[in-house]
């Protein structure tokens, strides 16, 4: 049920990849894989409230916040609200 619109790709010269992920509300979104070693997420929550998951651990975040982890390990989301969980992301590979 979630959305994911590319602002960019990831080519081998650039390293990084620039999108928005959109969660409806009450669903959640699962990585279906592990980035690379070293791979790292700067988020933005342009809309709505969410949870992150990274290995058992839950994050909360709302409108505004900034999560930056490192995403070679499993990590989730999930939508809390009643709206749609829009977030900006950028991911960078080692």
């Amino acid at each position: 049920g979630a959305t994911i619109e590319f602002f960019s790709r990831y080519t081998p010269d650039v390293n990084v990849d620039f999108f928005r992920l959109i969660i409806p509300s009450g669903k959640s979104f699962a990585e279906e894989s592990v980035h690379p070693t070293g791979s790292f997420h700067v988020l933005l929550c342009e809309k709505g409230e969410g949870v992150l998951l990274i290995n058992g651990d839950r994050i909360t975040f709302c409108e505004g916040d900034v999560v930056s982890f490192y995403c070679d390990t499993p990590h989730d989301y999930e939508n809390t609200e009643d709206r749609d969980l829009e977030i900006i992301g950028i991911l960078t590979y080692k």
